[in-house]
């Protein structure tokens, strides 16, 4: 498949969407619905790499495919777990300010 840069250019901004609901709410109050963007569009590549693949060996083998992107599914674990951990870090302090101010 050929790299298209209006799908990344898409991709941040669903990301950026849901990176600015959890700063403020207020701000962008939909902002959660760039998850579900984020989902359709990495659905959109997956199929379209799967039915490429079968186009031109008229056979998916799942267990080749899987390893093939077991590399870019690391990163986006090792970024999740990134982004949980400075998540309940910053509920951390949060909590404890709330706690000072009562």
């Amino acid at each position: 498949m050929v790299y298209r840069g209006d799908i990344d250019g898409l991709r941040a901004i669903a990301v950026l969407s849901v990176i600015v609901f959890h700063i403020d709410a207020a701000l962008l109050p939909g902002g959660f619905v760039g998850v579900d963007v984020f989902f359709v569009i990495s659905g959109y590549l997956i199929t379209g790499n799967i039915v490429q693949e079968l186009n031109s060996e008229l056979k998916v083998n799942l267990s080749d495919y899987i390893s093939s992107h077991i590399h870019y599914e690391y990163n986006y674990i090792s970024n999740l777990f990134s982004e949980v951990e400075g998540t309940t870090i910053e509920k951390y302090f949060i909590a404890q300010k709330i706690e000072k101010v009562k």
